[in-house]
């Protein structure tokens, strides 16, 4: 029997692509099962989902052929990252690299994605995730994992999707793992990532907004205090509700990004047209971002002042310091998106 434990890097690109989608109701199914059973079991419910790759049994480890279709089938072009539970199982190569799990590998945390192909539970792969990555690019892979959106594997667009995961879900997991005793630091810096995660992300840019405009000046951040992403607004005398991208409550303030893409069609402008009336009747005041305003320091700070004027505050001019930390900031959050495929 050869079991092949997909890991970190390799699993995310499965769990945050279109692949995984057909899983996000059995994904949804094992968090209100979490908070019944104060622990997530995917191994027992075994999930199948095809995979265009078939393994060997005449030897017990991954082949480089192996490794190479596994990855093509997962969209990644990078060497497999795999969990094996012993030095034994260890087999690198140039398509496969194997991590050692401290004691046996937790298959509880794994579903079947195809005969003997495992991928981590969304929980466990943010686990993994804590192991190597920076604190950017954790927190961005908690926000991808709490957002509403995923990318096409056929043609690296953004297509909606139910959340793979939830913030209490994720926190149930870290105490279990706690009482378990189980990687103490690892635990520690997910516990810490925790607070600073963005849900219900539509897409990349509404979360790199959310940071740069909310997050303290000593992160690089304007200070305005993180946003609610795509916030509920009910309509008046209606059951009807629409959504503010980002959206600051406590002010009845929000902003909007206005993506190329997604707002060039005809249809997409009938669209907009009617969610700005709505937005506008509601009286929420509001600032329209684009990638042109996220990409010029300038234009963006404009925005941040006229959002902070919205909100009753001013914000000062950022000086040459503080300018760097936000184009660090910045980059962070990008090279954290290109960490995970997007």
């Amino acid at each position: 029997m050869k079991n092949v434990f997909l890991y970190g890097q390799s699993a995310g690109a499965f769990l945050l692509s279109s692949l995984a989608k057909d899983l996000d109701v059995d994904f949804e199914q094992q968090q209100i099962l979490s908070k019944n059973h104060n622990a997530m079991k995917y191994l027992n419910g075994m999930m199948d989902l095809p995979c265009r790759v078939c393994l060997s049994q005449s030897a017990p480890h991954l082949s480089r052929k192996e490794a190479a279709s596994l990855a093509e089938a997962l969209g990644i072009d990078t060497p497999l990252l795999l969990e094996v539970g012993s030095e034994n199982l260890r087999r690198n190569s140039s398509k496969a690299h194997c991590i050692i799990h401290a004691n046996d590998v937790p298959e509880s945390q794994y579903f079947e994605i195809a005969p003997e192909i495992y991928c981590p539970s969304p929980e466990y792969f943010l686990l993994q995730a804590a192991q190597s990555c920076s604190s950017a690019e954790l927190v961005v892979a908690i926000d991808l994992v709490l957002g509403i959106f995923c990318k096409d594997q056929l043609n690296s667009s953004l297509v909606s999707r139910r959340k793979l995961s939830s913030r209490s879900s994720i926190e149930a997991f870290i105490q279990t793992c706690k009482q378990g005793k189980k990687r103490p630091d690892k635990l520690d810096r997910l516990q810490e990532a925790l607070p600073y995660a963005l849900e219900n992300a539509a897409s990349p840019k509404e979360i790199e907004a959310a940071y740069r405009l909310g997050l303290p000046p000593k992160l690089g951040g304007c200070g305005l205090g993180l946003p609610s992403l795509n916030y509920p607004l009910r309509l008046p005398h209606s059951s009807y509700y629409r959504y503010c991208d980002l959206y600051w409550p406590e002010h009845n303030v929000g902003a909007e990004y206005m993506g190329a893409k997604e707002h060039a069609s005809v249809d997409a402008l009938e669209a907009d047209a009617l969610h700005n009336n709505d937005l506008t009747e509601l009286e929420v005041p509001r600032i329209f971002l684009t990638a042109g305003v996220l990409n010029d320091l300038g234009k963006f700070n404009k925005a941040a002042r006229q959002i902070a004027r919205l909100m009753g505050r001013k914000l000062s001019t950022p000086d040459a310091d503080q300018k760097e930390l936000q184009n660090k900031l910045k980059m962070d959050i990008r090279n954290a998106f290109i960490k995970w495929g997007f």
